[in-house]
């Protein structure tokens, strides 16, 4: 019996989930920069504990997103607000409903690779963002 209670404790403590084992914790800050290869536009993106901030390289328009972690590798964003520079706002409407879920699968030094996908949909994108080292 003592043999019991002295293996289960030391089981569950070396096998307990270590989250900064993943290199998640990396990536909850930060600047990252993203290169949508659908649309063909680069992002800024810049997070910290609850917000992400998106801006369009090409136009300047900024995305606003509210930043849930719902793990350390699991987040949602929920629409904030944009500010646009000489954009048409039609562009960003649906974003307003959007609940985008994002997996972090892999993380590196340099960048570090996400699944994402939004609410309601059947369609998922999988890419990476690179992580930038002038933080």
């Amino acid at each position: 019996m003592k043999f019991f209670f002295i293996v289960i404790p030391l089981f569950f403590i070396c096998c307990k989930s270590d989250s900064t084992s993943s290199g998640c914790e990396k990536v909850r800050k930060g600047k990252f920069g993203f290169q949508g290869n659908i649309i063909n536009r680069g992002y800024l993106i810049e997070r910290n504990d609850s917000i992400q901030i998106e801006t369009d390289e090409a136009s300047g328009t900024i995305l606003e997103f509210n930043i849930n972690w719902t793990s350390p590798c699991e987040y949602v964003l929920t629409w904030r607000r944009f500010k646009e520079k000489g954009r048409d706002s039609t562009m960003y409407e649906s974003a307003k409903t959007a609940v985008v879920r994002t997996v972090i699968n892999k993380v590196t030094p340099d960048f570090y690779v996400f699944t994402s996908k939004v609410d309601g949909s059947s369609n998922e994108l999988t890419d990476t963002m690179g992580i930038s080292k002038s933080y």
